[in-house]
Formats: C-alpha cells, sequence, structure tokens
C-alpha cells in the first residue's frame, strides 16, 4: 500500500478534516469514471463546486477558509497546479500555521514536486518540532528516492513522537527490508499487529503488514508460520489478491497442488477484477 506520501484519497482526507470539524462543506473528489467518456455527475457537481468557490474567493479574496476550500476542490478535481496555486497564497498569509504547511507540502508532494515538499516539510518542523506526519512523508520521500536508511531514520522519528503511529511502523518495515534488515523489519510488522486500526487505510494496512510477516516467514523457510498467517489474513480480507498467490505458495511447499491452484486461481481472478479501463482509473 505504499508508496505515494499518502494516496490521493488519503491526501484529500486529510485535507478536508478541519472542514468537517467546522461544519463546513467538505468537497466532492474528482471524477473517477471507469467506462462512459460522457462526464459523470460527481464531476459536474465538482466542477459546479469550483466554479462557485472561485465566485466567493473573488469576492473575498482575504477569507482563507474559502480559499482552501477551493484550493482542496481543485485538488479533488486533480487540479493540482491550480490547488498549489490557492495553497502557496495561503501559506505567505500564514508563514507559520502548520495546517496551512502541511496542505502546502502535500500537494507538493501529490504533484511529483519533491524538493519543495522536502522544503515545506522542514519549514513545518521548524515551526512544530516532532509533527508526525511532517516526519513520517519525509520518510515516505526518502523511501521514494531510493533511500532506505534516511527513509528509516525519518520513520523512526514520526514513530518517536507518536508511538501508535500504525502507518509509521509499516513504512518502517518497509524501509528495513529494502535495506535488508530483514529481521529489525519482522519486529515492526508485528508491532503492527499491536494496535488498532482506525480507519481504512491503517485497517488495508494492517492487512498488510499480516501479508509481510507471511511473506518474510516463507522466505526464511517457516511455512507452517506463514500458512496461519495468511489465513487469518484471508479471513480477514478475502479480497486480499496478493494473499492468495502467497498462500499457494505456502500450499505448493505444504504438499497440496490442487488447493493450490484454486489459490492461484482466486488470485487471479482478483487482480482482474482491479484492471484499470480508463486512464483516470488508471491514475489510481
Amino acid at each position: 500500500m505504499l508508496r505515494n506520501s499518502f494516496s490521493h484519497g488519503a491526501i484529500l482526507a486529510i485535507l478536508t478534516v478541519g472542514l468537517q470539524a467546522s461544519g463546513g462543506p467538505v468537497p466532492t473528489p474528482g471524477p473517477h469514471a471507469t467506462s462512459a467518456p460522457a462526464e459523470s455527475s460527481s464531476s459536474s457537481a465538482a466542477r459546479r463546486e469550483i466554479e462557485t468557490l472561485r465566485g466567493q474567493v473573488a469576492r473575498a479574496p482575504d477569507d482563507d477558509e474559502l480559499r482552501r476550500r477551493l484550493a482542496i476542490a481543485l485538488y479533488g478535481a486533480r487540479l493540482r497546479e491550480e490547488a498549489i496555486e490557492q495553497f502557496e497564497i495561503l501559506a505567505k498569509r500564514k508563514p507559520t500555521d502548520p495546517r496551512t504547511l502541511l496542505d502546502l507540502a502535500l500537494a507538493y508532494g501529490s504533484g511529483a514536486r519533491v524538493d519543495d515538499a522536502v522544503a515545506t516539510y522542514r519549514r513545518l518542523l521548524d515551526v512544530s518540532p516532532g509533527h508526525a506526519v511532517a516526519l513520517h512523508n519525509l520518510g515516505n520521500l526518502a523511501y521514494k528516492g531510493g533511500d532506505a536508511t534516511a527513509a528509516a531514520e525519518w520513520y523512526q522519528k514520526a514513530i518517536d513522537s507518536k508511538p501508535d503511529y500504525l502507518l509509521a511502523w509499516v513504512h518502517l518495515g518497509d524501509a528495513l527490508k529494502l535495506g535488508e534488515r530483514f529481521k529489525d523489519a519482522y519486529r515492526a510488522y508485528e508491532k503492527v499487529l499491536e494496535l488498532e486500526p482506525r480507519t481504512p487505510e491503517e485497517l488495508e494496512a494492517y492487512h498488510d503488514s499480516l501479508y509481510k510477516l507471511a511473506s518474510l516467514d516463507l522466505a526464511m523457510g517457516a511455512v507452517d508460520r506463514a500458512r496461519e498467517l495468511l489465513e487469518e489474513l484471508l479471513r480477514a480480507s478475502p479480497e486480499h489478491g496478493s494473499a492468495y498467490y502467497a498462500y499457494g505458495q505456502v500450499l505448493l511447499r505444504l504438499g497440496r497442488p490442487a488447493e493450490a491452484q484454486r489459490a492461484f486461481e482466486r488470485h487471479a481472478s482478483i487482480q482482474a477484477r482491479k484492471t484499470p479501463t480508463s486512464p483516470i482509473a488508471a491514475d489510481e
């Protein structure tokens, strides 16, 4: 489930936190069509909302909350550069506001402006030392750049700041695994299983940790333990396609080829349903 700093949907969820708390309108996510080329009702509504917000901002250019809503709506519609322009205006007005700096850093990161994202996260840490999300996202950016050591260090700092940060524990395991520190990675994934997922993203990460533990067990020859973990995972998440493939490998090792074949077929069926059917779907 790595590795975008956050997925588009997760970033949008973070950006809208405050608006929900204040009772303000939450921007409609952008189009997510899978087949018909005609404009969907959701994309049409998003476009109307953006135009409404543009008009409101033009009439009240000093209203920072209106401008933030416009930026989030633009981001939700995948108009990232326009969204960034609005976030930059807010950051100039509020150069020490943690929420504003986080908004801007997330937008930079999603738009592949890595240097700008890193610089903005560092500005955020100057203002709010120990900001766990900023530390975690710097780890993600280091991981994307292939620097396993730096990524692990950032994730550990995020965990030091927030010990129950489930995503940071998962991603620490990924970085340690990338750096071939397999025993340490295993311990990080085990720690995830001691935590309680509180969001859909955390639940997905929790399930992935079961899969990653099983994969390490399988690589180390602990076939029975891998089987137990995968069976637990498939009970909890029966659509986890990768788990079926690994389970097939386990069943082959255990001399159960017919069952293994059914697991492989289940994996293929799930993967086929996930195949994108449009450029928009592929962009997710």
